[in-house]
């Protein structure tokens, strides 16, 4: 998957965490974080420099909300 529809997703995904219920959200959350983060750890090198430092970032700061 593309770094920049991740950031995409997450972003979709933790703008509205606040109104998800709290099953859902103690259910699919740790999963979704855990495969974002593995997502980003594992991005070949050329994926990283081709992506705005500011969408690592946002993804970053979305998956901190979770």
């Amino acid at each position: 998957m593309d770094l920049n529809i991740l950031g995409i997703l997450v972003g979709c995904v933790s703008n509205p965490y606040l109104i998800y219920h709290k099953d859902f959200i103690a259910e699919y959350g740790p999963k979704f974080v855990e495969i974002c983060i593995k997502r980003l750890r594992e991005a070949p090198e050329k994926s990283l420099r081709d992506v705005r430092r500011e969408r690592i970032e946002g993804i970053i700061k979305s998956i901190d909300c979770f």
